[in-house]
């Protein structure tokens, strides 16, 4: 049997270009989330100066050639790091129910436990970052997720209003920007995590809609 050792050196080096292919051979789908990921921690976390095909390429331990048998081009990589955000976001969106505080609740719930375990969505979402790095398509659609939030916590108002359930000396756009506001800031856990006790702050995403529930009740 012929040690490999003993085989000329461009038979060697077939060989390990084979064994590297074979390395990298994961299904395609998966391999293109693992790269939308990448993407979307480089972007979260170092910001558009860093956001290069050789950071991504990097940080999924392949090459850039092989980067480009899954993408087309670096936009294409951005637009997939929008629809992974999109999938995370829509799961269970909206949420079921009768009750429009419920269904608020929920929603509220849902999206700071969500956020807080991610923070990195927090500056794509309620940043300009992802947007500048993914032309008219993107902005639109990073547009789309954060209007659509509001959206629904607007229609949520409007039928407690209806229904007698919250007070009446705010109206409802005023209502919807002041619970659209404090999820925000909720969920932005580092404009307030060194100014207020620990404790409060690992509970906010617990305790938030309860207050807001309170304040704006009848």
């Amino acid at each position: 049997m012929t040690k490999l050792g003993e085989l000329p050196t461009l038979q060697v080096s077939g060989y390990l270009l084979s064994w590297v292919r074979r390395m990298d051979r994961q299904p395609t789908k998966e391999r293109k989330r693992q790269i939308a990921q990448a993407a979307l921690k480089i972007i979260a976390e170092q910001g558009l100066g860093k956001f290069t095909t050789s950071a991504i390429a990097r940080e999924v331990g392949l090459s850039e050639g092989a980067l480009f048998r899954h993408f087309k081009s670096k936009d294409e990589i951005v637009l997939a790091v929008i629809d992974a955000i999109e999938d995370e976001l829509t799961q269970g969106f909206p949420p079921p129910g009768d009750d429009p505080l419920e269904r608020l609740g929920t929603l509220i719930r849902q999206r700071l436990d969500f956020l807080s375990k991610n923070p990195c969505f927090v500056r794509l979402i309620f940043s300009d970052q992802l947007a500048q790095a993914s032309g008219e398509e993107g902005v639109r659609r990073i547009r789309a997720i954060q209007t659509g939030t509001m959206d629904f916590i607007r229609r949520c108002l409007k039928q407690a209003r209806k229904s007698g359930q919250i007070r009446d000396d705010l109206s409802v756009d005023e209502l919807t920007v002041i619970v659209f506001g404090a999820v925000f800031g909720a969920a932005n856990r580092e404009l307030y995590e060194n100014t207020i006790p620990k404790a409060a702050a690992r509970n906010m995403s617990k305790r938030l809609w309860p207050t807001l529930e309170t304040l704006i009740r009848r």
